[in-house]
Order: structure tokens, then C-alpha cells, then sequence
């Protein structure tokens, strides 16, 4: 049996995205603008590592509520 390569591309749309730390995601996602940033342009957790701590803290927040 051959892949069909549309079932190929569908079957890989259905996977779910991988599980990220907020740091993580801010890494790889988060782009800072010239007018809201000294240093614009992708976020670096390694500049302002005061941050990561919260950022940790704050993906489980919902689970603290009840």
C-alpha cells in the first residue's frame, strides 16, 4: 500500500501540537515590535531570566484555582 500523500499531509493537520512550556513558546513564537521594544525583533527568555520562573508558575495558575 502507497501513501497517498494528501492523506499524508491530512493525517499530519490532525496531529496535535506539541506540549510546550510558556518559556518555551516565548522562544520560539513571541516577536517584539520596534515601537514597544529597545530590542526588537524574536523574545529571548536568556535576557530577562527573572522571567522564567513566572512564566513556569503561570502555566499551572489554572490549576491552582478552585
Amino acid at each position: 500500500m502507497t501513501c497517498n500523500p494528501y492523506h499524508l499531509s491530512f493525517n499530519t493537520g490532525l496531529r496535535p501540537d506539541p506540549l510546550l512550556k510558556v518559556s518555551e513558546w516565548a522562544d520560539g513564537f513571541r516577536m517584539l515590535s520596534q515601537t514597544a521594544s529597545s530590542e526588537p525583533g524574536r523574545w529571548r527568555t536568556e535576557r530577562t531570566p527573572y522571567l522564567k520562573e513566572i512564566m513556569i508558575h503561570y502555566r499551572h495558575h489554572h490549576l491552582l484555582k478552585k
